[in-house]
């Protein structure tokens, strides 16, 4: 029996499919970013895109095929000049302290929270919450989205955002008028400081408010926002 010798045409192409993957994993094929994301296979998509040589479409048409084939992850060389094929879009987060200003608010950016995210394109980020006012002191739970324009995919992850509050109360008189009298002296009325989250704070203190007799007493005065932050200030009573 005559052994049938395979078309021309057959060989012919296998011989190119051949020669184009070992091109892909040559120096040269390292930027494996493909001229398009979508699914149509048409070599003429690929062969005269941006003014390119009918090879270089090839070449991106061969791997175009091959991305797929490893179940639609594209492929790129890692640093052991080797295919990684474990490209999809992974978030990564780290957790963040913010300080809130003197209005008590504080804005991060949308990659704030990122730490390290990888993909195969160029990386976009969404958090959830990007803005947070005095009612959000303490630890508060974000979410980060992580998009990859290369195609479109996205992975997440938590992180957590802790809002503090170091603005200290400020006194609304610099200087306290000393209290003065013939006999005996009394302040009436406790001074007010104003602070960011507290809005209106009223003194307080542990001293008395009234000297009978000569001389000078101080009293002093406390502010506290109750944030951590106390302030505070004297005043003579002569």
């Amino acid at each position: 029996m005559v052994k049938k010798i395979p078309q021309l045409k057959h060989i012919f192409l296998f011989f190119i499919f051949f020669v184009f993957s070992i091109n892909q994993i040559s120096a040269n094929a390292k930027n494996l970013k493909l001229l398009s994301t979508s699914n149509n296979f048409s070599l003429a998509n690929y062969l005269w895109v941006n003014n390119q040589t009918a090879e270089e479409g090839f070449t991106a048409y061969f791997k175009k095929i091959e991305a797929e084939i490893f179940n639609k992850t594209y492929l790129k060389i890692n640093s052991n000049e080797e295919f990684d094929t474990n490209l999809a879009v992974t978030a990564n987060c780290k957790d963040i302290t913010v300080q809130l200003d003197s209005a008590g608010n504080v804005n991060i950016a949308e990659d704030a929270i990122n730490d390290g995210s990888t993909g195969i394109g160029t990386l976009s980020f969404d958090t959830d919450i990007t803005s947070f006012t005095c009612a959000n002191i303490g630890s508060n739970n974000v979410v980060l989205t992580v998009i990859d324009d290369f195609d479109n995919s996205t992975d997440t992850c938590n992180a957590i955002v802790t809002v503090v509050d170091n603005e200290a109360p400020v006194p609304d008189v610099a200087n306290l008028t000393a209290i003065t009298g013939q006999c005996s002296a009394t302040i009436v009325s406790a001074p007010t400081a104003t602070d960011n989250c507290g809005g209106t704070i009223i003194g307080t203190t542990s001293d008395s408010l009234t000297r009978n007799g000569q001389g000078t007493s101080t009293v002093t005065w406390s502010f506290n926002d109750g944030n951590g932050q106390i302030v505070t200030q004297t005043q003579d009573i002569i």
